[in-house]
Parts: structure tokens; C-alpha cells; sequence
């Protein structure tokens, strides 16, 4: 079922030109202004106390108003010709295209970026942060208190074992045998209902809890990582082309690109999850780390992290992962004023506005593995100056 709160609206722009010889012509652009809204259906109540496994998600909103204001065309000799309404046909998403290309950024959401969180969220299930002494903390207290239990009930067979042996023999060297042996009896006896018994009862009760606890609810691990693309400043673009109305003109954009990682776990075995902090499970991150070099190379390129995350999800049982992508694009334009060769002189006093909300949230009961990082633009100076310090470093070892 489609959300009801989708919508698609395309409305027209008048414009409107008066040539130097006073004549005019006027028309429309049937889209020149646009919007609309595109989403998942979405509704659900989330019960108090209870985790809910997470939900996929689409949304997209975008708000595109093209160029409008005013532009004369002066020339000293022809006179001036003055357009008014909408200036071109061009939307403002077209405008902005040779300025996502200079800041390195576009409304479209990063490559990559997911990954980077991926990454970071499977390294962090393997540092220690991750509090798993608190995660155990109940069913720690129970199982202490079992094992408790169990050691005084043997403690007090073994004592009767032993009394019986003494008591034995006490019995064959004394005169009154079938008194002594009668009361140790009733004595025994009283200890093993009032003793033994409820020992045993109590101890089966804590098993039996331990054994019904659900780990969904009592034990459950989150691990949440975020990595973030930001742009904020204004660049500008001017070229003479055949649109000579909106080759020239400055634009303010603001990018925001968030990706979003969370995994859902469950401690299922923590010898093999400490054994995978301690590096034990994962011989090509041992061996990477054991590389001469390998510090120098993570530096530019981050092998180390990538192979370390092999085994992070080793000794848990995943409940549920989630990765979201955010991207918000605010951009406003506007025409500046510039002459070409021909002695045309353009006077541009016009705007336009671009807004676009993208989310996506996908949903699985595994984590995926991240993919191999890219490599980190070289080309900066201090770049340079750390790598080559660091090369030195290594190779004077």
C-alpha cells in the first residue's frame, strides 16, 4: 500500500520578453516549478519493553524551483532587451550540476559512506566497549549462587560420610549399640529432609530459571556507529554557452550526508568473544599486523581495520542490523551580473532553490561483512609530509 502522504506537484511559470524595439513575446514552462514527496508505508507501535525488530524504510522529498527573476541584456548600440518571470527553462537541479562537480559532493547519497559506518561498527563489537560483564551480570549472580549450593550440599554428604565412618566404629566399641546407632539415624534423617532436600529444591529452581531466562530481553548487546559527509560554503560557476542566461551565477549549498549502523547481539559464548579481542581467532589480521610496514600503509590505506572486523560477530548471535542513509541538500542560487565579447552587458537579478530529504533504511538478521576501504586522497600537502615521515621512521627500524 502506498503511503498516503505521497504527492507529485509540477505547477508552470509565466515569462515574458521586451525586446529594444519595444515589442514582446510571453509564454509559460509547464514544470519550472516541482515537488514531491515518495515514501514506504510506514505505521507501527513500539511496546514498552519489549525490542522491536527494526523496520526498512524509504523516503524521498525534493522541492525544485528553477530560475526566476529578471535579466537585461543592455548593448550599447542594439539597446536592451529584458526578460522577466522565468528566465529559462532550466530547472535548479540542472544549474548545480558543474558546482557538485567542483565541491566533490552531490544530492546523491556518497559512495562509501556506508561502509565506513559497517566498518566502525564491527570493529566496535570487538573493543571494549562493550560492558559483557554487565550483559552477564544476572545470569552470573545466578549461576554463582548454584554453584554455592552445590558446594554446601556436598559438603554436607561428605561429612556424613565421613560422621558415618567414625560413628561406625564408635558403634561396634561401645556398650549401648542400638541406642547410639538409632539416634544417629534420626539425626541423619532430620538433615537430609530439612537439609538436603531443600538444597536440592533450591538449586533446581535457579537451573531451571537460568534455563528460561530469554536472552532476547536479558542479554542483548547494541552496537551503534555513524560516519558523516559535510559541505557547507558557496561556489561559482561562469561559462559562456549556448544558455547564456544561467551560465553565470553563484550558489550557496549545504550537504549533510549521514550513514547510520546498528547491530542487535546477543553474547552467546564468551570465551570465543574474548578469544576475538585477543586476536587469537583471526590469524590474517595477526599476521597483517605482524607486517613490517603495515602502520605506514594503514595510514593511507586501512587494511589493519578491514582485516580485523573478520571475526568481530564471532561468539554472538545476531538479533537484528539495521544501516540507514540520510542526505539533506539545501542550495540556493543566484545570477551574477557578467559581459561577453560582443559587448553585450548582462544584468542578472534572478534565484532559484533546490531542496532534497533522502532516507534509506535496510534491515537484515546478519551482518554483513564491510567492504575493502578506498584509499585517502593523497594529493594534500601534510599528506605528504606524514607519509614520508612515517616511511622514514619504519625504515630506520
Amino acid at each position: 500500500m502506498a503511503n498516503r502522504k505521497n504527492y507529485v506537484a509540477n505547477v508552470p511559470r509565466a515569462w515574458t520578453v521586451l525586446a529594444a524595439d519595444g515589442s514582446s513575446t510571453a509564454g509559460s514552462y509547464p514544470n519550472h516549478r516541482h515537488a514531491h514527496r515518495t515514501a514506504s508505508d510506514y505505521s507501527r507501535k513500539k511496546p514498552r519493553g519489549r525490542w522491536l525488530p527494526p523496520t526498512a524504510y524509504g523516503l524521498e522529498e525534493v522541492v525544485d524551483d528553477g530560475p526566476h527573476g529578471s535579466v537585461s541584456r543592455i548593448h550599447k548600440s542594439f539597446g536592451t532587451r529584458l526578460t522577466t518571470g522565468a528566465v529559462h527553462s532550466s530547472s535548479a537541479r540542472s544549474c548545480l550540476t558543474d558546482h557538485f562537480a567542483k565541491i566533490g559532493m552531490s544530492d546523491s547519497f556518497p559512495t562509501g559512506l556506508s561502509n565506513q559506518a559497517l566498518l566502525k561498527a564491527r570493529l566496535k563489537i570487538k573493543s571494549s566497549d562493550i560492558n559483557l560483564a554487565q550483559a552477564f551480570a544476572e545470569r552470573a549472580q545466578t549461576s554463582r549462587y548454584v554453584a554455592q549450593q552445590i558446594d554446601r550440599m556436598a559438603e554436607l554428604i561428605w561429612k556424613f560420610r565421613k560422621r558415618n565412618f567414625i560413628s561406625w566404629r564408635r558403634y561396634f566399641q561401645g556398650k549401648n549399640l542400638s541406642s547410639r546407632l538409632l539416634k544417629d539415624l534420626q539425626s541423619e534423617w532430620l538433615a537430609l529432609q530439612y537439609a538436603l532436600r531443600p538444597l536440592m529444591s533450591d538449586i533446581h529452581g535457579a537451573v531451571t530459571t537460568l534455563d528460561r531466562k530469554n536472552p532476547r530481553d536479558q542479554y542483548m548487546v547494541t552496537v551503534k556507529a555513524v560516519a558523516k559527509q559535510k559541505y557547507r560554503g558557496t561556489t561559482y560557476h561562469s561559462e559562456s554557452g549556448s544558455n547564456v542566461v544561467t551560465e553565470h551565477h553563484s550558489a550557496q549549498i549545504e550537504l549533510n550526508a549521514v550513514a547510520f549502523v546498528r547491530i542487535d547481539l546477543i553474547p552467546d559464548n564468551a570465551a570465543l568473544i574474548l578469544a576475538s579481542r585477543f586476536g587469537f581467532t583471526n590469524p590474517v589480521s595477526l599476521g597483517w599486523e605482524l607486517t613490517r610496514l603495515s602502520f605506514v600503509v594503514d595510514w593511507a590505506w586501512p587494511l589493519g581495520d578491514y582485516f580485523d572486523q573478520f571475526d568481530a560477530t564471532l561468539g554472538y548471535e545476531v538479533k537484528g542490523f539495521s544501516s540507514s542513509k540520510f542526505l539533506r541538500c539545501s542550495a540556493k542560487l543566484r545570477g551574477t551580473n557578467w559581459s561577453d565579447a560582443a559587448g553585450y552587458n548582462y544584468v542578472c537579478n534572478w534565484d532559484a532553490s533546490y531542496y532534497k530529504v533522502y532516507l534509506d533504511r535496510t534491515v537484515s538478521t546478519s551482518v554483513p561483512f564491510a567492504t575493502l576501504p578506498s584509499v585517502k586522497n593523497p594529493m594534500s600537502g601534510s599528506h605528504v609530509m606524514t607519509a614520508l615521515a612515517l616511511l622514514r621512521q619504519a625504515c630506520s627500524f
